[in-house]
């Protein structure tokens, strides 16, 4: 069984073993997400799909890297596994990648 689904974890994460990204984004779309899929259970698919993509996933469960993009508004937030989200927060994107309305 996995720790518990979407929900709020306060951890004390020390920078010598975790990779800490400052993140910009909209606070309050971020708790509104959590509010809404609190409880949502672990995406098992989802984790499957990190090695085989064809595994699919389920739309109503998530795994980390997953809500984290999903709580940034990232498109197609279940594409994002935790090395490709590091990426993602990492290296420049092209403007407007991850903005609505880019072009």
């Amino acid at each position: 069984m996995m720790d518990g689904g979407v929900r709020v974890k306060h951890m004390t994460l020390n920078p010598e073993h975790w990779d800490l990204l400052p993140v910009v984004g909209d606070k309050e779309s971020a708790w509104a997400w959590l509010q809404e899929h609190g409880g949502a259970g672990y995406d098992y698919l989802g984790l499957l799909g990190f090695v085989a993509r064809a595994a699919g996933h389920d739309q109503s469960r998530f795994v980390c890297s997953e809500a984290v993009a999903a709580m940034l508004g990232f498109p197609d937030p279940w594409r994002f596994d935790p090395c490709s989200l590091h990426a993602a927060l990492t290296r420049p994107a092209h403007v407007g990648f991850f903005t609505p309305g880019g072009n």
